[in-house]
């Protein structure tokens, strides 16, 4: 009877979890593409996108309130930290004010030394 009430909320929190699905960041011509879709969107306030450049203190990136059950969101980050790995997580808070968090993506970011001293030599220009 244990393994039974278990197996039923492992079912439970898979079918409605937090309300999102295939959470993922890409990191292609120096912009960070954050993308999710959402499942069922009825007790959800908002969502906040939130990074972090060590992976254990986030701070807010951007917020976007729910646009319906099934919907497809794109946030697009223009300017991601130099150089080093960037972590990007999804907070899902709800109409009742609780939390709940996606795993966290680490995006490694190589700069190169030509690009890096081509960017400085554009900023003494500006």
């Amino acid at each position: 009877m244990k393994y039974f009430s278990v197996l039923i909320f492992l079912l439970i929190f898979t079918i409605y979890g937090n309300g999102i699905k295939n959470f993922s960041v890409v990191y292609e011509s120096s912009i960070c593409k954050i993308e999710w879709d959402s499942t069922n969107e009825s007790t959800t306030r908002n969502y906040i996108v939130q990074k972090s450049g060590d992976g254990e203190y986030f701070t807010d990136f951007s917020e976007k309130s729910p646009s319906g059950n099934n919907y497809h969101y794109l946030i697009l980050d223009n300017n991601p930290y130099r150089k080093g790995t960037i972590y990007y997580r999804l907070k899902v808070v709800d109409k009742d004010g609780n939390d709940s968090f996606s795993k966290s993506i680490a995006i490694k970011i190589n700069t190169s030394s030509i690009n890096a001293t081509w960017g400085s030599i554009k900023a003494m220009f500006r």
